[in-house]
Parts: structure tokens; sequence; C-alpha cells
């Protein structure tokens, strides 16, 4: 090879090294673009990813722990205590549980997992939620602190906790229909609980309680006796009402069967059914005090003027009788004492039917009580038109009227107060509230004495309790099934006041369908069933309420409550209603 050739050869492989040297550092350049390139990528899509979690995920948090309001908000709701300021209504710190389906591994076996760890969510829900692809899906609200220590062991990325507040009852179904209850989000559904739901939704620069009139300790009184009477008579439920005669609060108010309001959802429909206040009901003979205080008050009678009572009246196809037949004449305190049908119809003959409706609707049986609860029903009666001579005979002793309880116990309380209505409360008020006079002082002195007489030597003696001087009347009604009154179906009930000489509470027992049993001597009439219950009330709440027996005054209050009036019977002994 001559030297041109190898000059050639050297300079060409000096070349193709120059060449590959080049296309080395090219490549080495590529690579470094290709990597920076993926390294922004991932820190854009990481950056995109927390952008999304801070506020997409927390708008999506935001908007499913309450409809219209924040979680902050439902923290500030405010308490709710009875009269004396012990709680019936408080929050109490939680943590719920949500997850974000989007970090999920494995969402088949971590939804497995879960459920192992809470087996009271289906199976199936997990695994829908788990697959949604959804950055929020509550899991579980206000679970248990061992629920919570169980969902931490299993270390599944995607699951949160965040702090909750859960409505706590202290007092559980003791006030459940009137406190009512709040859902899982904490807006009022229920009772006081709905009524005032934006003012215990209160601001941060704001908070206060909500103090009822309601009583802890005469509540559960009321309750266990209420409940006794139940269970002994069968009954399917029962209700009753204590109420301050002189300013319309409520002091008790209790419906049987009730619920616990930390588990609404296992409640039944009658259970959550407030008798109290949204049961319309005929009352039956406790309607005849309206009739004689109407008549006592427009002068049409007094206490002398008799009745008689020995036929059956007959209306058209229907024939009116009594209980308890007497072959004679009756006065007016008589007929209430033996709550004779028959004198009440031939009572209300006496002033008409246009008097009775007047007297009817200014007692406030003719429309809503107006009381702070949502759960409230109307009175059911015929129209001006069709309150025909026929309505007027059976409203006078209680049939053709219906109306729920917390009317009666209003009614009765201007009827021994002096004659002065006031709209029953359960909120506590600074003020004594205005009440509207509706009968005369002489008339509600006349009704004190009558309603003395009927617990003395008539159908109420057995809510007779020795130093606490109740009055009242006792009443029975069939309940209408398929449209046809029942016999066996009864709602049988006391309403009364004590001490009847001076009378401070006003107070209500229904017995609803009692079964005839040895308890009850096979009778389902109030006087049986419901006379006793108040008794029993009277005598254990009393004196928690300032009222204490005096038995070594009853000469002098007896003398205070006798009638002027020459009776027409000796006292039977037995009087049946």
């Amino acid at each position: 090879m001559n030297g041109l050739s190898r000059k050639h050869l050297l300079r060409t492989a000096e070349k193709s090294a120059a060449e590959r040297t080049e296309l080395a550092l090219q490549t080495f350049r590529n690579r470094i673009r290709f990597t920076t390139v993926v390294i922004s990528l991932l820190f854009t899509v990481l950056a995109a990813r927390i952008v999304e979690l801070n506020i997409y995920g927390a708008d999506e948090i935001n908007k499913s722990t309450t409809s219209s309001r924040s979680l902050d908000f439902i923290l500030k709701r405010g308490d709710i205590v009875d009269r004396q300021g012990v709680l019936l209504a408080t929050n109490l710190t939680t943590a719920s549980l949500f997850i974000n389906a989007k970090e999920v591994i494995e969402p088949t076996l971590s939804a497995k997992k879960l459920h192992e760890a809470l087996p009271d969510i289906s199976l199936n829900e997990l695994e829908n939620k788990f697959t949604s692809g959804k950055s929020f899906h509550w899991i579980k609200r206000h679970v248990s602190p061992d629920e919570q220590q169980r969902v931490h062991n299993l270390g599944l990325p995607g699951l949160y906790f965040t702090r909750d507040e859960r409505r706590i009852y202290p007092q559980s179904n003791l006030f459940s229909h009137t406190i009512g209850v709040v859902d899982v989000d904490g807006n009022g559904i229920s009772g006081l609980e709905k009524q005032f739901d934006e003012q215990l939704l209160l601001s941060q620069a704001k908070h206060s309680n909500l103090q009822t009139t309601l009583d802890l300790r005469v509540q559960s009184i009321v309750h266990e006796e209420l409940q006794k009477a139940v269970d002994l008579n069968q009954a399917v439920g029962g209700s009753s009402i204590i109420m301050d005669v002189n300013t319309g609060e409520v002091i008790s108010m209790v419906s049987l069967p009730d619920f616990d309001p930390h588990h609404i959802q296992r409640s039944t429909e009658r259970q959550r059914f407030n008798q109290t206040t949204l049961g319309v009901y005929e009352m039956g003979s406790t309607m005849k005090l309206t009739t004689v205080a109407t008549a006592i008050d427009t002068d049409t009678v007094n206490l002398h003027d008799t009745f008689d009572v020995s036929a059956p009246l007959h209306f058209g196809k229907y024939t009116i009788n009594d209980y308890s037949t007497k072959n004679g004449s009756l006065t007016a305190p008589e007929v209430l004492m033996y709550s004779s049908n028959r004198g009440t119809a031939k009572i209300v003959e006496r002033f008409g039917k246009q008097t009775q409706r007047q007297y009817i609707s200014n007692l406030g049986m003719l429309s809503k009580v107006k009381i702070e609860l949502p759960e409230t029903s109307a009175p059911l009666y015929p129209s001006e038109k069709n309150w025909s001579m026929l309505s007027m005979i059976t409203i006078s002793y209680g049939y053709g009227l219906s109306i729920t309880p917390l009317h009666v116990v209003k009614a009765v309380a201007a009827m021994v107060n002096g004659g002065v209505l006031y709209e029953p409360t359960i909120i506590k008020k600074e003020a004594k509230p205005q009440g509207v006079r509706v009968l005369s002082e002489k008339t509600s002195e006349y009704m004190r004495k009558m309603l003395r007489l009927i617990v003395e030597h008539g159908g109420g003696k057995r809510a007779n309790i020795p130093g606490f001087f109740p009055g009242g009347k006792t009443g029975t009604s069939e309940i209408l099934i398929n449209g046809r009154y029942s016999k066996r179906a009864n709602l049988g009930s006391f309403v009364g006041a004590f001490p009847i000489n001076d009378p401070k509470y006003a107070v209500i027992v229904l017995i609803d369908q009692a079964k005839p049993n040895e308890f009850n001597h096979w009778l389902t009439i109030g006087g049986i069933v419901a006379a006793p219950v108040a008794g029993s009330i009277i005598k254990r709440a009393g004196p928690l309420l300032g009222v204490w027996p005096q038995e070594d005054q009853s000469e002098r209050v007896n003398e205070e409550l006798t009638l002027d009036f020459t009776p027409s019977f000796k006292p039977l002994t037995q009087i049946k209603q």
C-alpha cells in the first residue's frame, strides 16, 4: 500500500470516529430532553391532581355533608333543656368516614376488607362506591371509636375520617314526640327540632339554648304510670298532658307507644304518631262539661232545674239512651255526676245549636291549637250549614265533634281557672301570656264544684286522692272501625284539675282500646281505665309541682266546694261511665 492510500484510510478512520462521537452525543442529548419532558409531565399531572383534591374534592365533600348548610353551621346547633335546665337534646362530637374512590387500589378486595370491618354496610354498596371513580362518597356517618380503630388497622388508601357531630337525646324516648329528632345532617324533621330549626342552627357569633316548660321529673312519672296502665289494660296506646291552668304552660306531654330518637329508622308510623296533638277523637262524656258550662253561663239552666231521664229520646231513626238507667229526673249537677246522655240532650235544647257552636268555638275547639309543634291536627266537625239538631244533640255528649286531647285540657283549664282561656305552650317565656275570657267567674266556680262532685260521688271516684282535692270528668267513646262504632273498641278518658278549690294544674289521661280483662274488671270505660292513672299521677307529681296533700283541710275545703242544690237521687253504688 502506498503512502497516499495510508493517509486516505487514516482520514477516513478519524472521520468515522468523529461521527460516532457526535452521534453518541446527540443520542445523549435526546435522552436528556425526553427525560426532562417526562418529568415535567409527571409534575404537571401531580399538580393537577393536588388542585383537584383541594378544590373539587373539597367542594364535593361540602356538598355531600349537607344539602344547604356547611358542617361548621351544624356544629353550632343549640341545646334543648327542660324548665330546670336539664339537657333534653345536645350535640356529641363524632367522626364520619368517607372515600375517595380515585385513590383506591384493588377496589373489590378493598371493599371486601372494609365490609369485614364494618359488617353492617352491605358488600354490594361498598363495591359500588369503591369502583365509582368519584372523589367523594360517605361510607358511614358517626362511627364509633371501635369502628374507627378497625378501619385504621386496615390501612386502605382512599379512606378518610372527618370531624362530625351527632344529635344526642340524653332522656332517650321520654320526650321523643315533643322534642322531636334531626336527620343525619342535623336538620330538624319533627317536634321542636323542626319548629325551631333555624333558631337552633346559630352562627358563630351567637349561641343560646332553647328552654321548654317541660319538667323531666314530672314527665318521668307520667310516662311510667301511663305505660303501666297501657300494659295492664293490654291497650293499643295511651296519652296524657299536664298543663298549668293559669299560664297554659305544658308541664308534661306523653304519647304511647313512643320511639328511640337515636334510631328513628327502626320505629313504626304508630310509634311516631303524637296522639296528644295529632290524634282527633270523639271525646265522649268529657264534652258534657262544655254543654253544662254553656247552659250555666247563658243562664238557661240553674242548679235546681230538673230533667226527665226516665225514657229514651228518639230523633228519627236514632235512639239516645243512658248507660245507667234512672227512673225520674236529674238536676244539672246530677246529669254530670251520673253522666246522663238523655239529660245532656235536654240541657242543650235549652240554648240551641247556634249558642252551642259559639261556645265550643270560644273554647278553641273549632280550630287548631296554637302550640309550638308542627304536628297538630285540625278538629273535625259539621259545617255551620250541616250543624243540624241531631248534630247538636250528639255533640252535646261527645259524638260528632273530633278534637285532640290538647283541645280538651285547654278548654277544661279555662272552665276551672276563673273562665280565662290560655293557649298551651311548651316554650318558657319571661312574661305571663294574655288570656281571653270565655266564661264568667261564677260559671267557673260552679264548674269547679261540679267536677269535685263527680270525683267524690260519680264516675271519677278512682281519681280521688285524699288531700289533693282533684275534680274531673270521665269519658268513654266507641271508636269507628270500618265505618261502624265498635262496642269492643273504646277510648277511655279522664280530664280534671287539682287542687280543685284553687286550681293549679289540669290533667288529661286517655287509654286507647283497652281490652277487657281481670285487671279492669272486664270494663274498659274511662272511670275504670283512665281515672286511676290520673289519681296516681296527681299523687306522685303534685308535690314536685308544689301541691302538697292537705288532709287536715278536708272539712274546710269540702264545705267550700259544696253545691247548693237538692239531689234528686242518692249517689248510686255503681255508676257506669
